[in-house]
């Protein structure tokens, strides 16, 4: 049986909107698996000149809903598998040798668990425009 000071509480409480903070903590990776040689990047055709001069440069971008742990700080999200990418198939897609970088990957995990970031540039010699 309930006492009826337990039951007034519950009232009170059923009315709360719970809130949880969760910080998603990134796992840092100094190298990759032999698998993930590639990595594959998609972008606006729009930036494809500049990237063919830059390459990859870390940016800032619209879609960074669960991405608070960056602070802001600019990145570039990239997968090893090219079917996770998506910008409405109007994209172009940049094959990355990693082998090539010396970056660092963190493993993104608010997505599939082969998406990665970076928070240093490509360089150009480490891309490769597939379409």
């Amino acid at each position: 049986m309930l006492s009826e000071d337990y039951k007034n509480r519950l009232k009170e409480l059923s009315g709360l909107k719970l809130e949880f903070d969760f910080k998603f903590r990134p796992q840092r990776l100094s190298h990759l698996d032999n698998d993930d040689k590639y990595m594959y990047h998609v972008t606006s055709p729009a930036i494809r000149k500049s990237i063919l001069k830059q390459g990859l440069i870390p940016m800032t971008g619209e879609r960074r809903e669960g991405h608070e742990f960056l602070d802001g700080k600019p990145a570039i999200f990239v997968s090893k598998n090219i079917k996770n990418l998506f910008l409405g198939g109007q994209g172009d897609v940049w094959k990355i040798d990693t082998t090539k970088t010396n970056n660092t990957w963190h493993k993104d995990g608010n997505y599939a668990s082969d998406m990665y970031y970076t928070l240093t540039p490509i360089s150009l010699s480490a891309i490769e425009l597939l379409s």
